[in-house]
């Protein structure tokens, strides 16, 4: 299934804040450095690499099309609190994705469903963490729950 339109413009919208931020924010260790390939696992059901793409780590098994895609950002002050509040309310103005508050993941931290898969958005001490888990079909409960698991591994290492 084709992502639709918005749910495109949605994720480029999210992805522009976030790099927004300013590009010392950037330089903390590498997103390939928060989690191990056994955190990974529930997302894929099988072993899978880490590997750097730019200032994120693409996370993927040979010769599937899923991938988790995860990007570190710190932002300090305004900034930050900007970035999310863009991106949160972003999402929710795409009547297709299905968002919800998550509780227990960082400061705060929201999930959104879309036509291509989870994407999750979490604030711990002034620092962004935004994970995409393009599954190339439409987001699941059972996606959503394993990217839960992963997301609070990621966001205990930041």
């Amino acid at each position: 299934m084709k992502p639709s339109a918005s749910s495109l413009r949605l994720l480029l919208v999210g992805h522009l804040l976030l790099l927004a931020l300013p590009r010392a924010a950037l330089a903390e260790a590498h997103a390939c450095t928060l989690l191990q390939p056994a955190d990974v696992t529930p997302l894929f059901a099988r072993p899978v690499v880490g590997k750097a793409n730019g200032g994120a780590c693409a996370w993927s098994v040979e010769g599937s099309p899923r991938k988790l895609i995860i990007a570190r950002m710190k932002g300090t002050g305004a900034s930050a609190e900007m970035a999310y509040a863009g991106a949160r309310k972003n999402v929710g103005m795409d009547p297709t994705a299905k968002v919800t508050d998550e509780q227990g993941i960082g400061d705060k931290a929201f999930s959104v469903q879309t036509s291509y898969g989870v994407s999750l958005i979490a604030s711990k001490g002034g620092r962004l963490l935004n994970m995409m888990f393009m599954a190339n079909a439409p987001g699941t409960e059972k996606d959503v729950a394993a990217m839960r698991q992963v997301a609070r591994k990621a966001v205990a290492a930041l």
